[in-house]
């Protein structure tokens, strides 16, 4: 029996999920959180930050909340890839 992908997101929201990977599964989001584990407390702020960053896009996501306040909250998310250098 052969099973199909089929992947039922719009380019947006892949383009989304891109991103938030790309950011999660970063070099530097690991030292962010090595670092954190250490006891950096400009680390653990910027957890804390990106914490509630992400909570506040769930919930514009899940609450059908506009195109532009999604973008708004993503927007942080690029500022966090372009500010760390992850491509």
């Amino acid at each position: 029996m052969e099973y199909y992908y089929h992947d039922d997101r719009n380019d947006d929201e892949s383009e989304e999920h891109e991103l938030l990977d790309r950011w999660f599964n970063s070099e530097e989001w690991s030292q962010i959180t090595s670092d954190a584990d250490g006891g950096c407390d400009a680390s653990l702020d910027l957890m804390e930050e990106v914490s509630h960053q992400l909570a506040s896009l769930i919930f514009h996501l899940k609450n059908d909340s506009s195109e532009h306040r999604i973008e708004y909250e993503l927007n942080y998310f690029r500022s966090l890839c372009d500010d760390f250098g992850v491509a």
